[in-house]
């Protein structure tokens, strides 16, 4: 019979600064380490987040993987890796752990293999023949997908749904430390002027232009008004083009990777997620247990975190000036958005805490392992990390 703590192999391409990372820092952080030994395998030197999965405990192994469509050679190694860790269970985030770490996993024994799909599938991209072709082997290869949103699943056609959540406790405005947040308001140079922030990579899909051309008819309205771009990737030098073009510069700072989420997020007045897609959203997750009022557009999984005017704003996406009167009307009136920081924050108290999220994925795993068969599992792996 296999005795507890039982092994647990996460495998995920980086550790950068990202939503899927986080969740995972954060479910490694909370899991029974009574019923689950957890480790993470890594494939890219994105490491921004590895400070704090050690701090946490966390062993954290980098393989290097080569970011190709079927690294054969890479693959042979990794699944002799695999096999000597002898994992009873393996858990695969995004592309590159989805495709090459879940076979490796199959090919090395490993009977449980779990992966969660973070983030949508573009409706209008088509997948090419190989794209075609790994679907089918995923199918095989993966013993279930666990989609973080209704979306998503609705889109790949999965049954299991565990949405996202997050730290109730360390997102609490009342346990912040005034000190680290001046400090952190004083190293980016705010004054106390109106402050928007948006959380999240710099990619398209995310849709910071579309705000930044709303940002002219804010100023008008607030001209000390600033705005905070946190996060880092492909479309930089466009919204930094952008900035000038629309002659803001004064009024734009682009952070690039923050770690300071707590702290960045209490300087914040409102969050705007702008995006043209979005399978669910952390960052709202944060702003909303930090009671911060969240605009943001009407798609994906954010559809599920908000109620329209009660815990939030929903807009259309690609739409700047419904953009424009969304935020202006929330800054027109400071007792709503009170109260909108307050319903948000007890949504994620009812909804989208991260023990309620760790408890689900304990009892998925437990249940997949018993289906394995007799000596799988001893006893109930049913607690949390207290």
């Amino acid at each position: 019979m296999k005795r507890y703590p039982i092994p647990i192999m996460h495998m995920i391409y980086g550790l950068r600064i990202g939503g899927a990372e986080r969740l995972l820092l954060e479910l490694c952080k909370t899991l029974d380490p009574k019923l689950f030994r957890v480790e993470v395998v890594y494939f890219h030197e994105d490491e921004d987040l590895l400070g704090e999965f050690l701090k946490a405990g966390v062993p954290c192994t980098r393989f290097p993987v080569q970011p190709t469509e079927f690294p054969v050679f890479d693959l042979l190694g990794l699944t002799r890796f695999i096999r000597d860790r002898a994992p009873a269970l393996v858990h695969v985030h995004l592309y590159h752990a989805s495709r090459i770490g879940a076979m490796a996993a199959r090919i090395a024994g490993v009977r449980t293999i779990v992966r969660t799909k973070h983030s949508l599938r573009d409706p209008n991209a088509r997948p090419g023949k190989r794209g075609i072709l790994w679907q089918l082997v995923l199918k095989r290869v993966v013993t279930c997908t666990v989609a973080v949103s209704q979306a998503i699943a609705n889109q790949i056609g999965t049954p299991y749904v565990i949405h996202s959540a997050v730290d109730k406790d360390f997102f609490d405005t009342t346990k912040l430390d005034k000190n680290k947040v001046g400090q952190f308001a004083e190293k980016i140079g705010l004054t106390g002027s109106p402050v928007l922030t948006v959380l999240g990579r710099l990619v398209k899909v995310k849709g910071h232009d579309v705000l930044l051309k709303a940002l002219p008819d804010l100023l008008r309205l607030w001209p000390d008004l600033r705005l905070l771009l946190a996060g880092d990737g492909d479309q930089r030098a466009r919204l930094e083009f952008m900035v000038d073009e629309l002659n803001v510069r004064p009024h734009v700072t682009l952070l690039g990777s923050v770690t300071e989420v707590r702290e960045l997020l209490a300087c914040t007045d409102l969050l705007v997620q702008p995006s043209r897609m979005e399978g669910l959203g952390i960052s709202v997750l944060e702003a909303m247990a930090m009671r911060i009022p969240v605009v943001a557009t009407d798609v994906g999984g954010l559809r599920e975190l908000i109620n329209n005017g009660v815990d939030g704003v929903l807009v259309e996406p690609d739409d700047p000036g419904n953009l424009f009167l969304a935020i202006q009307g929330l800054f027109d009136d400071p007792q709503r958005m009170l109260q909108i920081g307050n319903s948000a924050r007890y949504k994620i108290e009812k909804s989208f805490d991260l023990v309620g999220m760790a408890l689900k994925y304990q009892e998925l795993y437990t249940d997949l392992l018993r289906e394995q068969g007799p000596g799988e599992l001893h006893g109930d792996a049913i607690g949390i990390r207290e």
